[in-house]
């Protein structure tokens, strides 16, 4: 994937989090890593790059939240970028049983739903 994205000047924990920006625009660092499942110093270096980049502007909320939106060049992008994921998530599933792939995308959910829950414990 992070070929795929490197035309794109990207990498994959930057497309994830342009992604997560776009489908919910405000959210903040704290709300990103909490979905990333990294620590949040980790993502603010993310977003770091990608506010560099000109991908993801910050914008002051009440009590001193900062929300991350999408900038018109970081959505340009990352409409670009996701025709190149796409097509690479196709051609990696490619020819794989159907079921088998329900199966798989049922486990990785649970596993997915087990680790929030441990880290919200």
């Amino acid at each position: 994937m992070d070929d795929a994205l490197a035309a794109h000047d990207l990498n994959a924990p930057q497309y994830s989090v342009l992604e997560a920006i776009q489908n919910n625009p405000g959210a903040t660092n704290a709300d990103l890593a909490r979905e990333a499942l990294v620590t949040a110093q980790t993502m603010g270096g993310i977003v770091q790059a990608l506010e560099l980049a000109n991908c993801v502007e910050r914008v002051p909320g009440e009590a001193r939240r900062i929300s991350n939106r999408l900038t018109r060049t970081g959505a340009d992008i990352l409409r670009r970028a996701r025709r190149d994921v796409q097509k690479l998530e196709r051609d990696m599933v490619d020819g794989i049983d159907k079921s088998k792939l329900e199966s798989f995308s049922k486990t990785l959910s649970a596993m997915t739903d087990k680790l929030r829950a441990s880290e919200s414990a």
